[in-house]
């Protein structure tokens, strides 16, 4: 298994953008499956798809604006366009519709940018007969895999680097008829410094992904890099006319904690988007963008070349570390005072927002006093100097929902 590069570590944000034909539905990404549409007719509806607000650089803008590093971009979902001048079907965006190559536009917008860059290739073809009748039928699946593969390799060898192939799959698809690792060997040939996930069809106990994929962060202590999938809107990874309702988009605050939580634990947070078919970018998410931007500049030391620690006890917070700094995520705000775990080392200061905060460190906790009584930003940190790398005192590493050790019995007498 290769290292993981230091560039992904560093991003912990990224964007993911679901468009395509079913855009123009309205209905989500998995309407061509979910209401079992007619497959000729919606190969026909792809002449409607024109993307006429499509501007792959203020994509690209508006990514930089709300601190990502790295985008990507749905190459092929599941209902089988796909966004480039394949070779393999015509059912794609320069035979039809667009009549452009929708891939390297935007790849190309991205590097302008200085963006790390990614495709999402959805292994699922709800349109080709090998991939409905699976394994019941090898050689309708083989011809589905031979297509698959084709396309894979035209993504990774016509566009120059491609920092991240983000494969999609359903769970019954087996390792075997893909011949998985010879196209991770394919794969690496044209693109050897690629990041690939964890959802590419694998023989049981077989290493091949850099780092996973998951819906919820992972607890600190993962040995793996990871990264948390998220949806901007409440649900569909697609555009869905319930998205013209404001309420159908989370909050400033669940996505500020979100990346707060993901930067804590140690991983990466990936924030969906799924644009109209027009291709203009919804104005909540450009509001939203825009402001987790403004919280990561304001706080970009708590989060760009830090580390996750063993501190996480308390629902409340979440820290990063650099060096002898400890970064304290207030993901709900105490009020005027706070109580924090204690430490082994000496605190020398404490600041919010730039300004010196009173504090009285004892053995097992600090005690911070004249806080603000309301928040003054939302997801505010307290930024904690010591005189060497802290260690959590014995006693602060069970605070939570844990039964009390031996070593807090002494606590118990006080």
């Amino acid at each position: 298994m290769k290292p993981v590069p230091t560039w992904f570590h560093e991003a912990r944000f990224g964007i993911l953008i679901h468009w395509g034909v079913y855009s123009l539905l309205e209905q989500g990404e998995h309407v061509l499956r979910q209401q079992l549409l007619n497959p000729s007719e919606y190969r026909r509806m792809a002449a409607r798809f024109h993307a006429e607000k499509y501007d792959p650089d203020q994509w690209a803008a508006l990514a930089c604006e709300a601190g990502a590093k790295y985008v990507i971009l749905t190459a092929k979902h599941g209902d089988g366009f796909c966004l480039w001048d394949t070779a393999t079907t015509p059912f794609n965006a320069v035979q039809t519709g667009p009549r452009r190559d929708l891939v390297a536009d935007f790849l190309r917008a991205c590097r302008r940018h200085g963006l790390r860059v990614g495709l999402y290739y959805d292994l699922a073809d709800w349109t080709h007969p090998g991939f409905i009748l699976g394994e019941t039928h090898p050689e309708q699946l083989a011809k589905h895999v031979q297509t698959a593969w084709q396309q894979i390799e035209e993504l990774v060898s016509r566009y120059g680097r491609i920092d991240l192939l983000w494969f999609n799959r359903f769970p019954f698809q087996a390792a075997k008829p893909w011949r998985s690792a010879r196209l991770l060997a394919m794969i690496r040939r044209h693109q050897p410094g690629i990041l690939i996930n964890d959802r590419l069809p694998m023989p049981p106990a077989t290493p091949h992904s850099e780092y996973r994929t998951c819906h919820l962060p992972i607890e600190v202590g993962n040995a793996h890099a990871w990264e948390c999938h998220f949806l901007a809107t409440q649900q569909y990874w697609g555009w869905h006319r319930s998205h013209r309702d404001p309420s159908m988009w989370r909050s400033q605050r669940e996505l500020t904690t979100m990346l707060a939580y993901c930067v804590g634990w140690g991983g990466n947070l990936l924030l969906n988007v799924g644009p109209p078919a027009s291709g203009a970018m919804p104005r909540p998410f450009i509001q939203r963008a825009r402001r987790l931007g403004e919280w990561l500049r304001i706080h970009r030391n708590a989060v760009r070349k830090t580390e996750p620690t063993p501190f996480q006890a308390a629902h409340g917070w979440v820290m990063t570390q650099r060096g002898r700094s400890l970064f304290c995520i207030l993901l709900h705000w105490p009020g005027p005072a706070l109580i924090l775990p204690g430490f082994n080392e000496k605190l020398c200061a404490v600041k919010l927002l730039g300004r010196p905060v009173r504090f009285v460190q004892e053995s097992h906790r600090v005690l911070l006093s004249g806080l603000p009584a309301r928040e003054p930003a939302l997801c505010s940190v307290l930024e904690m100097t010591f005189n060497r790398a802290p260690t959590l005192h014995p006693w602060a590493r069970h605070i939570g929902n844990h039964l009390p050790p031996s070593s807090m019995v002494r606590w118990l007498d006080r």
